[in-house]
Formats: structure tokens, sequence, C-alpha cells
């Protein structure tokens, strides 16, 4: 094969690139996502803060499936785990749980909603047996739907494994 032959195929190869291209070369233009089915992101967190009202990772979980529906990617293209350990866990309490720990706080738990909405979508809602033990929690205190995970480590890494993006919050 001539040099020139290769060159030919090789620009007629590029030439297939040439909407990625484009879009990363002009900065008014948002790049895509390049993979929009089976989707896998494990997000792992121990966050108390809240955002919009609700725990942070929930809020943040919510805004992710919202913004890749949004891109045209619906929920059943995506597989999502939160893995919840330390302090984070009493974002997956009932109210009468969070209560009865935290009587000082004076309210139910706000992002129950937004967990049954997120588990109906199928993201599962996993907590840190670990922890659980650690605090003397029982898997009773939880939501219904929550998973209990033998360690929220071990469960992010056994994903990872698996193909699953790492967000950490």
């Amino acid at each position: 094969m001539t040099f020139f032959l290769r060159i030919m195929i090789a620009a007629i190869s590029l030439c297939s690139l040439a909407p990625s291209i484009s879009q990363a070369a002009d900065p008014q233009l948002p790049i895509p996502p390049l993979k929009t089915k089976d989707i896998k992101v494990v997000l792992h967190t121990n966050t108390t803060s809240e955002k919009g009202g609700i725990n942070k990772a929930v809020y943040y979980v919510r805004y992710l499936l919202d913004h890749y529906k949004r891109l045209g990617i619906p929920a059943t293209e995506i597989s999502m785990s939160v893995v919840f350990y330390g302090d984070g866990v009493l974002a997956l309490f009932k109210d009468e749980t969070l209560l009865a720990r935290m009587p000082k706080k004076g309210q139910g738990n706000r992002s129950l909603a937004v967990l049954k909405e997120l588990m109906a979508a199928g993201v599962s809602i996993e907590a840190c047996s670990e922890t659980m033990q650690l605090r003397k929690m029982n898997p009773s205190d939880l939501l219904e739907g929550v998973k209990t995970v033998a360690g929220s480590y071990v469960r992010v890494v056994d994903l990872q494994l698996q193909g699953y993006a790492y967000l950490k919050m």
C-alpha cells in the first residue's frame, strides 16, 4: 500500500469523527455525552449537608437523573447505586427513627419522598452495615426498600470492577 493511500484511508477514517471533533473545537457547543446506553454510576456519600431542603447526595442523584432525561437518556439506561456510610446513613431513616434518635432536630426525614422516587426509578439505595453495627442501627430503622451492604468501601470497589463510574460526595 502506498504512503498516499494510507494517508487517504486515515483521513477518511477521521472524517467519521468530524462531528465530535468540531463540537470539541467550538467552545460555543456543549460536548454531548458519548455514552447514552448502559450507563453505570456509583455515588459514595457520608454527607448530612442539605441542598434544596433534602440530603445533598439525594438532591444531586435526582439532579443527575433529571439531567440525563433532559438529554434524552431515560432512567432505564442508567444503573445507579448510592452507597451511604457514616453519618450519611441518617438520610435513610424513617421519620419515627430519626425523631427518636435526634429529637432536637424536631422534624422527620425530609428526603424520604425523593428517596422513594429514586428507588421507583431503579436507583439502588444502600446503607453500610458496618456503620449500622457500630452505631447500633437496625435495618428496620431504614426506609423500606433500602438495601444493606457488607461495607461501603467493599461495595464501591465491587461496583467499580463492574464498570461503574465513581462519584464521591
